[in-house]
């Protein structure tokens, strides 16, 4: 948890996040000689990085 963040900065880590899940869900499925695994890559890379942006984003003491 990174601690409460402006809207914009929130925004721009959940982009980042998902960015660099998608990047490493392509990078690990191009390594495969399979073609049918590039958009399983690109969709788990798309769930890693929105889990990753959930929990950095996560704040487990704001309660409303």
């Amino acid at each position: 948890m990174l601690g409460p963040l402006p809207r914009r900065h929130r925004t721009l880590l959940v982009l980042v996040a998902v960015a660099a899940g998608v990047a490493a869900g392509l990078l690990a499925s191009a390594a495969s000689a399979v073609p049918v695994v590039l958009p399983t890559g690109l969709a788990a890379g798309i769930a890693v990085g929105m889990l990753a942006a959930v929990v950095l984003l996560h704040d487990p003491h704001h309660h409303r």
